[in-house]
């Protein structure tokens, strides 16, 4: 096995902090839409759910909660929702590390679930089928530098 790198919701004075010197990062800002997927919990199963997300995202996250949106961005369609972030005093938490060089691990990275460019393209390819406006700059680079790397 040869681990690689996920996706982690990071807060945006975070991310701006870790990449202030890297050009090749986009900066983001409180009112930057993160895409992707709320779901509902079976009534009656959240006390499960949270304690299998609560192991599986073990080690590195921490809970938050936030309000969702739909596409249209002007009113909450969800409020408190409770999603995990990654901090960066976690010690766990994997740090900043330039774009090229997190295209490199992702590119070379494979473990029990299969190769770590893969996850990145899924990632990619969904957000664009859910919803074409779903656009995050970061993922894009990613996705593009490693392309490149293993063609």
């Amino acid at each position: 096995t040869n681990p690689g790198r996920v996706c982690t919701l990071i807060p945006a004075h975070e991310w701006n902090s870790m990449f202030a010197h890297d050009p090749t990062t986009p900066k983001i800002s409180d009112e930057t839409a993160c895409w992707g997927m709320a779901y509902k919990v079976k009534s009656g199963m959240e006390q499960q759910v949270k304690a299998h997300l609560d192991y599986r995202e073990k080690d590195g996250y921490t809970i938050d909660f936030v309000d969702v949106f739909d596409g249209s961005l002007e009113q909450p369609v969800l409020t408190d929702v409770m999603v995990y972030v990654g901090v960066s005093d976690n010690p766990s938490f994997a740090g900043a590390s330039s774009l090229h060089d997190t295209a490199k691990v992702i590119a070379h990275a494979e473990g029990p679930s299969g190769t770590n460019r893969e996850y990145l393209f899924h990632l990619c390819r969904a957000l664009r089928e859910k919803n074409p406006r779903a656009v995050d700059l970061y993922l894009e680079s990613l996705e593009k530098l490693v392309n490149e790397i293993v063609a």
